[in-house]
């Protein structure tokens, strides 16, 4: 479970990474080999990314259920 914020509007969501093959089977999960996912994956805590020239703000990572 990764909380992240869009700097551009502090809009903030929780999101789960998931396989591929995974994604569609409940709302808030997000394919790890989307943009979204690519961007967020092995970085930590507090950092900002760019995603589709969006900076995203990690917020908090925990363990999700799956």
């Amino acid at each position: 479970l990764i909380k992240i914020k869009f700097e551009s509007d502090s809009r903030e969501m929780e999101i789960t990474l998931v396989g591929k093959n995974d994604s569609n089977l409940k709302p808030g999960w997000i394919s790890c080999d989307s943009p979204l996912g690519q961007a967020l994956l092995n970085q930590p805590l507090g950092a900002k990314v760019s995603v589709n020239d969006q900076l995203v703000t990690i917020l908090d990572i925990g363990i999700g259920d799956i």
